[in-house]
């Protein structure tokens, strides 16, 4: 069997080699999340539901990096066949109604409308292109498009488009401020057109995280499946940078029945702190009533280690900027120890009551400190390992990892 020397004279190991992942400088994780391969290779990471249809998929590491998420989450939605206003808005006459067009006259007079059943969802940016042709005016005829919620009203869910007054090709950019239903054009002018070639160019809209896989092996994924408390992962078409967005309201993923964990625990997180202070990885109980704990907190100046049996106990290791890297570990109800971003380990041997006994903390949250609490970590997680081991002497070559993959500057 292979011996390293730091290991034969017992010191801490100081660099990971080159090309070797997190879980293969320190094989042995309880769970092991992040959007990167902590394997070397390709392991699911990430279920995202997309807010357009609420449907669901899993992705790759590479799924995320090649483009495949965000390719799902802005997927162009079913457009329906042409319709005419109803109610108040119904003083068209319309024709050659299809996918791509229709013929609209409002020479009677009154505000008309007609567009195409598509679904949007608030904040969404919607790129429409359109050919314009057969335009008559009679009266100022401008029709616009804009998004709207029912085809019984002309109150806009999007801003509105080009007010064309002439024969054209035009393309519109619009930008969701509420859910809706329909792409509507409309005029309360006199006059008629058609139009036809229409396309939606591009749809850019939002996903959130349902399941953040583990990578450990262990299937101790951690889960959310209520909508409103789902961190994103994207936002507005785009992928958001610097890992997976908690809102610091409600967002947190759990993992439940975790099994094995004893009085010694090891935590690292790397995350961005936008505000507040709150929990980016913790051990907790199942029971909501039961306040033990073990977590990583992030707040202003320093990074703690958050621990509780009967009796609460934190130690903090001092921190500037939003760039977080920490490290915390217990062995016992007399041991706690914490670090930020490479630094000192700082010590506690204030007693927390008992040692953690064997199913007394069974859940992983990613986000807050345990069941009970309503204080939520309002930032980004970029990755979270947990181990029933003491990780500090893999500390340094997980650290180094971490932050060459981040470019995070160690102390």
């Amino acid at each position: 069997m292979h011996v390293s020397l730091d290991s034969a004279l017992g010191r801490q190991r100081r660099l990971n080699s080159v090309g070797e992942s997190v879980l293969q400088i320190a094989p042995s994780a309880a769970a092991a999340y992040s959007l990167r391969s902590l394997t070397g290779g390709d392991p699911k990471v990430v279920r995202v539901r997309r807010v357009i249809d609420n449907a669901e998929s899993d992705f790759t590491a590479s799924g995320i990096s090649s483009g495949a998420l965000v390719d799902f989450v802005n997927d162009i939605q079913t457009l329906g066949t042409a319709v005419n206003g109803t109610g108040s808005f119904d003083n068209y006459t319309v024709s050659n109604l299809s996918t791509t067009g229709f013929s609209a006259d409002n020479s009677a007079g009154g505000t008309g409308s007609a567009g195409f059943p598509y679904v949007f969802k608030d904040e969404d940016v919607i790129v429409v292109k359109y050919t314009v042709t057969n335009f008559s005016s009679t009266a100022s005829l401008s029709p616009q498009i804009r998004g709207v919620s029912a085809i019984n009203s002309v109150t806009g869910k999007t801003n509105s488009g080009t007010a064309f007054t002439a024969n054209g090709t035009y393309t519109d950019t619009l930008t969701a401020t509420a859910d809706g239903t329909h792409l509507m054009y409309a005029d309360g002018n006199t006059g008629s057109y058609t139009i036809s070639d229409f396309e939606i160019v591009s749809h850019s809209s939002s996903g959130f995280v349902d399941t953040w896989y583990d990578q450990s092996g262990n299937g101790n994924d951690a889960i959310n499946d209520t909508d409103a408390e789902q961190p994103q992962i994207v936002s507005s078409g785009f992928l958001i940078a610097d890992g997976i967005d908690f809102d610091g309201s409600n967002d947190v993923l759990v993992a439940a029945s975790v099994s094995g964990f004893g009085a010694t625990i090891s935590l690292f997180e790397a995350s961005i702190r936008d505000s507040g202070a709150a929990a980016v990885v913790s051990m907790g109980s199942s029971a909501s009533t039961t306040n033990t704990n073990f977590g990583l907190v992030e707040a202003g100046s320093n990074t703690q280690a958050s621990v509780r049996n009967t009796t609460s106990r934190t130690v903090n290791a001092s921190v500037s900027g939003e760039t977080r890297l920490g490290f915390a570990v217990t062995t016992g109800q007399t041991s706690t120890k914490v670090g930020a971003l490479g630094g000192t380990l700082v010590e506690t041997t204030d007693d927390y009551g008992d040692d953690f006994t064997s199913g007394e903390l069974d859940t992983i949250f990613l986000g807050k400190i345990r069941g009970g609490s309503s204080t939520e970590f309002n930032g980004h997680i970029r990755e979270a390992l947990v181990y029933d081991t003491d990780q500090t002497d893999n500390r340094t070559a997980i650290e180094a990892n971490i932050a060459n993959h981040y470019n995070i500057t160690l102390v």
